[in-house]
């Protein structure tokens, strides 16, 4: 009598591959993908303007379209947000006519990239 013995089929370096092929494939997408969301959120942040609503107050930088929100109270606000209007396309947008803000705004500012709709801004200067 002769015992049999049965033994699985070695594994074989293209089955390890296949499934480290899978597991790196999926950790990549995933790390673009975090990368993506991350600069999303940053491209957000780093434009002060996005933050912006009626009500808050502006400090201006040297541009005039860069500037950041600030406490009202700090002397070196110098624009209050009084009206904010989405999906305004750039073409629509003229700051000494037509600029969508009513009468009592003394400045308006768009934001958005040049081929899509962005926003207006309507400001009013502080007086100080």
């Amino acid at each position: 009598m002769s015992d049999e013995v049965t033994t699985s089929p070695p594994r074989t370096a293209a089955g390890l591959s296949r499934g480290r092929k899978i597991r790196n494939g999926v950790i990549g997408l995933l790390v673009l993908l975090i990368v993506f969301v991350g600069v999303r959120m940053w491209s957000a942040a780093s434009d002060g303007s996005g933050e912006a609503g009626t009500g808050d107050c502006l400090v201006v930088a040297p541009a005039p379209d860069d500037f950041s929100t600030v406490d009202c109270a700090d002397p070196t606000a110098r624009w209050r947000v009084i009206g904010k209007i989405d999906d305004v396309p750039k073409a629509e947008f003229n700051p000494q006519g037509d600029n969508h803000c009513d009468a009592t705004a003394k400045a308006a500012f768009w934001f958005g990239k040049e081929d899509n709709a962005g926003y207006v801004l309507c400001l009013e200067l502080l007086e100080r």
